[in-house]
């Protein structure tokens, strides 16, 4: 119940069947032992908690007293947040202008200003940042002319695609800052993905009155999913605030985007977006407009890869053992779906069957090759 009313609220813009399919699981857990704590609490970590405010508010539904002040209370230090965030990114830009040093936001920072009705709505855990290669070292020596230092942060190798972040105190907020050498991590990266090539289609928009970049809407698309979806197996799963990203970017400019050249280096795009819908359904005018197919809705929808080499062989108890083995072999078909970019017939069971065995091989021989100083634990 607590994944199905964030999932719906993972959009920045709401329309009737949301609110109505919002108000329905609402009113029918009235009856229920209701933990709002806990689906506010899961809301914070997924990152989405000012946009399940914005969305409840708008059904109608009453919000119990203490839910309604609790969620007000982290929407107006989110909105604080965001204030502080931004005139710290405006210093940055500043000092990066006037020492030559050319920049492209990335995620939140970008996301929050271009996408959404109003940036607090978009909570970030680090603004990111995108160099040239040649600049990666200059740009981390200004930062700490600013007074941003270090993070205690495990050590991070020449390849990794972004330093160690860096972290300031402002006004009691700590503000962490990574400094991206490259886009995407080296698994996920791809030769078009430089800097440079980046820079001739970004777009420009506007923090607080001052002039900044980011990808192009394309380049967003594809690297938001990418980020979010198509991580290595080893990080983080997605979270809602990933998905929100997605259908917000495509309801609020999917009329903007160059279609024909988002499929060129992502043709399982509209794949993608369909899958969102069974969490939370398009705009009916988007989806006629993208001729999403929507038809068959598939299995454990939202769930993210839970196995093997994301969870570690001894993380799983002895009861657990058959269901961590499945999730490693046999991983949910919405996250198959979503990962690989393919519906049904033989290319989804080649997936089955030898595309995502071969990936767990790939890992299998990184921990191989990597034991003499990674303990084979996983």
């Amino acid at each position: 119940m607590i994944r199905t009313i964030l999932a719906l609220c993972s959009r920045d813009v709401g329309h009737d069947q949301i609110y109505r399919r919002l108000t329905g699981l609402l009113d029918s857990a009235d009856g229920e032992l209701w933990n709002w704590e806990e689906l506010i609490c899961e809301a914070e970590r997924q990152g989405i908690a000012p946009l399940l405010y914005k969305h409840l508010a708008s059904t109608t539904y009453t919000l119990p007293l203490h839910a309604r002040r609790l969620l007000q209370s982290l929407y107006l230090r989110q909105k604080k947040s965001t204030a502080i965030r931004n005139n710290t990114l405006i210093e940055i830009l500043t000092i990066f202008h006037e020492n030559g040093v050319e920049s492209l936001l990335l995620k939140g920072s970008a996301l929050g200003h271009v996408i959404y009705q109003d940036p607090c709505y978009r909570p970030m855990r680090d603004i990111d940042i995108l160099v040239k290669r040649e600049d990666v070292d200059h740009a981390q020596h200004l930062l700490f002319k600013i007074g941003f230092l270090p993070a205690a942060h495990p050590a991070i190798g020449d390849d990794h695609h972004h330093l160690v972040p860096l972290v300031k105190v402002v006004q009691g907020l700590p503000i962490s800052i990574e400094i991206h050498r490259e886009l995407l991590p080296k698994q996920l990266h791809h030769q078009w993905m430089t800097y440079e090539k980046l820079k001739e289609s970004a777009m420009n928009f506007s923090i607080n009155g001052f002039s900044a970049s980011s990808l192009s809407l394309e380049d967003t698309l594809y690297y938001v999913y990418l980020h979010g979806f198509r991580s290595p197996l080893t990080y983080e799963p997605f979270r809602l605030i990933h998905v929100a990203d997605l259908v917000s970017l495509v309801e609020q400019c999917y009329e903007l985007i160059d279609w024909d050249k988002v499929r060129v280096v992502f043709p399982s795009v509209f794949i993608v977006l369909s899958r969102l819908h069974f969490l939370t359904p398009w705009d009916p005018v988007v989806k006629e407009a993208l001729s999403m197919d929507v038809e068959k809705k598939p299995d454990n929808v939202g769930k993210p890869y839970a196995g093997w080499p994301l969870r570690a062989v001894k993380e799983a108890s002895a009861h657990g053992l058959v269901e961590y083995a499945k999730d490693t072999i046999w991983p949910s078909q919405w996250w198959v779906q979503m990962y690989y970019g393919c519906l049904t017939g033989p290319e989804y069971y080649k997936i089955r069957f030898v595309d995502h065995p071969r990936t767990l091989w790939r890992w299998a021989k990184t921990f191989w090759h990597s034991s003499a100083t990674t303990k084979w634990d996983r």
